[in-house]
C-alpha cells in the first residue's frame, strides 16, 4: 500500500507539470501516439521524449465573397518533447490558393517553447485512401503507415523509441520500443491519455486506497 501511495502522488506531482503543446488558430490535433485525441483543437499533455502528432489546418481563409474554408490533408510531425509547454503555429495564408501552396507539400508549421526557441521536428504526409472520402478513415490509416514505416509505441501508450530523422520528406522514421519501463512511468502515460471521466475516476480510487 506504501508503494502504491508514493507511485500514486509521484504521478499527481508529474503530471500537475506536465508539458502541454497548444494549437493556435486553424490547426486541429488529431492524434498524440496513435491515440484520437478527445477535443482536437484544444491543448494536449506532452510526454517528455519522443511524441508524433497528426495535425491539419482547417479554417476559413480569404475576405468577403472570397472566403471559403481551407480543410489540409493530416500530417505526422514528430519531435523531441522537454519540460517546456508549447505552442504550434500554421504556415500564414491570406488566401485559399496561397493554403493550397502552402500545404502542397511540406507546410511550415513552427513548434515555439516557452523560452521562444523554435523546435527541430520530421513531417510527413499521411498517405491518403483511393477513392471517395481519401481521409474517411483517418485511424486504419494512421496505424498502417506507422507500421509500414517501423514506428512502434510501448505497453505505456508512449513513443518509447528514437527518430533519427535526416529528411523529413523522405527519409522513415524507425522507432523501437524500450523493454524496461517503470511502474511509475507506465502510470503516468496511461493518465496521460485518459479521458477527463477516467481521470476523475482514477483520482477517486487513489483517495479509496488511503
Amino acid at each position: 500500500m506504501r508503494v502504491l501511495a508514493l507511485l500514486c502522488g509521484g504521478l499527481l506531482s508529474a503530471v500537475s507539470h506536465a508539458a502541454v503543446v497548444s494549437p493556435q488558430s486553424g490547426i486541429e490535433i488529431l492524434f498524440i501516439d496513435g491515440v484520437k485525441t478527445e477535443d482536437k483543437r484544444d491543448a494536449v499533455e506532452l510526454p517528455k521524449g519522443q511524441v508524433q502528432l497528426v495535425i491539419k489546418y482547417n479554417k476559413g481563409v480569404g475576405k468577403g465573397n472570397s472566403k471559403k474554408v481551407f480543410d489540409s490533408a493530416p500530417y505526422f510531425v514528430t519531435f523531441e518533447a522537454t519540460e517546456h509547454d508549447l505552442e504550434l503555429y500554421a504556415p500564414k495564408v491570406y488566401s485559399y490558393d496561397g493554403a493550397t501552396r502552402a500545404f502542397k507539400k511540406s507546410p511550415d508549421w513552427k513548434l515555439v517553447d516557452s523560452d521562444g526557441t523554435q523546435l527541430d521536428y520530421a513531417q510527413q504526409k499521411v498517405e491518403p485512401a483511393e477513392g471517395f472520402a481519401p481521409y474517411y478513415n483517418l485511424d486504419e490509416l494512421v496505424r498502417l503507415q506507422n507500421e509500414k514505416n517501423g514506428v512502434v509505441f510501448g505497453e505505456s501508450a508512449v513513443l518509447v523509441s528514437k527518430a533519427q530523422v535526416a529528411d523529413s520528406t523522405t527519409e522513415k522514421a524507425v522507432l523501437k520500443a524500450e523493454t524496461a519501463t517503470s511502474n511509475l512511468e507506465q502510470l503516468q502515460a496511461w493518465y496521460t491519455k485518459a479521458s477527463k471521466q477516467e481521470r476523475k475516476e482514477f483520482r477517486k480510487w487513489m483517495i479509496d486506497q488511503e
